[in-house]
């Protein structure tokens, strides 16, 4: 129920789910690149989706769009 937090812990899930996504190839390599941003690319896609269907909906909420990137990270 505290929105500062919520928006803190989900730029700290993203930043390490970089992280997890990309050092899971155990190299600098061109496959930690591609799955650096695909991470990126889904969570970001997945707000931007969130928030288009808020605003149809008549509300947007900074706890949507939150949740918007974390359903696409694990998507």
């Amino acid at each position: 129920h505290n929105l500062p937090f919520t928006i803190l812990g989900t730029c700290l899930l993203w930043v390490g789910w970089n992280g997890f996504n990309a050092g899971s190839a155990n190299a600098a390599s061109g496959i930690a690149a591609l799955a650096l941003v695909n991470t990126n690319v889904a969570a970001a896609s997945a707000l931007v989706t969130w928030v288009v269907i808020d605003a149809a909906r008549g509300h947007i909420a900074v706890s949507g769009a939150c949740t918007g990137s974390i359903v696409g990270l694990v998507a």
